[in-house]
């Protein structure tokens, strides 16, 4: 992680690692996640974290869910793609996919004010005015293999 750290203080690296996300941020925005890359204890707990995701329960578990769940796959998305989340959907029966146009997988930064009434209006149980993207029916990918799947 200290190594990672000091490669993504290269303004090149980080360049890079966001096109990779299919975001388009502002100088300020890649400013920002500059100087997260290239903080080694940030990168040590976001390794941290991602290392005790439990994929393989969470997969099992998934088409137990009764709770809406609303996806929202930006549509530029490149790290995770909006296939995945069409995976998930085909797996859980009260998921379905919010299909974000024009943003990637930082969505939430290229786009705060659209991304927050999204939540909000999602939250408040509202359906977007554009019928939910469904997937046809396929064979369901394993998540962990769609994820590892995607990003390769």
């Amino acid at each position: 992680s200290t190594m990672f750290a000091r490669r993504a203080r290269d303004p090149e690296v980080i360049r890079d690692i966001l096109k990779q996300t299919g975001s388009r941020l502002d100088p300020e925005g890649v400013a920002l996640y500059s100087r997260l890359a290239g903080n080694s204890d940030h990168v040590t707990a976001t390794l941290g974290m991602m290392a005790n995701w439990d994929l393989q329960t969470l997969e099992r578990d998934m088409p137990r869910l009764r709770t809406p769940l609303a996806l929202v796959a930006g549509l530029r998305d490149e790290m995770v793609r909006p296939s995945v989340a069409r995976n998930v959907a085909d797996r859980v029966s009260s998921a379905y996919v919010v299909p974000v146009a024009s943003l990637g997988h930082l969505a939430h930064e290229e786009a705060p004010g659209r991304i927050a009434e999204l939540i909000l209006s999602l939250a408040a149980g509202e359906r977007p005015a554009r019928a939910p993207m469904r997937p046809t029916r396929v064979p369901a990918a394993s998540l962990a293999t769609s994820i590892a799947g995607e990003r390769s």
